[in-house]
């Protein structure tokens, strides 16, 4: 809308009570697309980092989300697209307000941009030029530059956002500060949306390990080792690098006779909660007992 900085999404586009209304364009599917698109239409997507379903390690920006803003023709690399692909497969970018239709879920205002050449101390082709590199992995440090310095420190990066945040501000001043637009809520519930396309939601059910030897494992290991190379639209989401339990994991929700239960130790936000506080009961029943010892 006119004088409104934030991005646009439709009603819905996060929350989880009206999915359905999120329809394909003109009442049609897309077929040919993946389930997500194909199912919703270009819904919007988000992940909070450092949560299932990427990146399940620990992310040193706290509260940090990814949105996915899907574009035109996203079954394609962007310098494939053409015509025709653009023409079935239209995204969800709109101009003005989404009406939430499978062809209109988003829209963007833009509000200036900075170069990270603008933010650090010194510009980096002049660094490099000077014999300085913005970030050396080996020492956590930068030559001849301190930006970079404590790539993984949290306190270090969130020096870095305010940094930046100041910057945007003193050049664009005659725009709503950052700090003062809302977030858009990111409540996706990754097993919820995909239960009715997996045999089996991935949360839910008994855990019980693959072990060398049985047709879980075995069809897991060749998936890990084999499949993923010959058959890689076999396994959406994982790479070679994936952890035998996450294939583990996929087979279950794919409803494969061979592993009828899903892997323990992967688990969704509120049964880590729940086996947390079985850890740490279990934790002070141990502690009971070797005081009565």
């Amino acid at each position: 809308a006119a004088g409104n900085p934030e991005p646009s999404f439709c009603e819905g586009a996060f929350d989880s009570t009206k999915e359905a209304e999120i329809m394909a364009a003109n009442g049609k599917s897309y077929g040919g697309l993946p389930y997500e698109y194909g199912r919703y239409g270009f819904n919007v997507g988000c992940n909070k980092l450092g949560e299932y379903p990427f990146p399940m390690y620990e992310v040193y920006y706290p509260k940090s989300v990814w949105y996915t803003l899907p574009g035109s023709c996203p079954s394609k690399t962007f310098d494939s697209s053409d015509a025709k692909c653009v023409s079935a497969e239209p995204g969800g970018l709109v101009k003005g307000e989404p009406t939430g239709a499978g062809d209109s879920t988003w829209s963007y205002e833009f509000m200036g941009k900075v170069a990270v050449d603008e933010l650090v101390d010194t510009p980096v082709d002049q660094l490099n030029k000077q014999g300085g590199r913005e970030y050396d992995p080996f020492t956590d440090k930068g030559i001849r530059t301190s930006f970079w310095d404590g790539i993984n420190n949290t306190a270090a990066n969130s020096k870095r956002v305010t940094a930046l945040r100041k910057l945007f501000a003193t050049k664009f001043s005659n725009q709503t500060l950052d700090e003062e637009m809302p977030s858009p809520p990111c409540d996706f519930n990754f097993g919820e949306f995909y239960k009715e396309f997996w045999w089996n939601a991935p949360f839910e059910g008994e855990c019980k390990d693959a072990v060398q030897g049985d047709d879980c494992y075995k069809m897991a290991k060749w998936g890990k080792t084999e499949g993923i190379y010959s058959h890689p639209e076999y396994y959406p989401g994982l790479t070679a690098a994936s952890s035998l339990k996450e294939f583990q994991q996929l087979l279950y929700m794919q409803g494969k006779a061979a592993c009828p239960n899903r892997p323990c130790g992967i688990a969704g936000k509120e049964e880590s909660k729940e086996e947390d506080g079985e850890k740490k009961a279990d934790s002070e029943e141990e502690k009971e007992e070797k005081k009565k010892q």
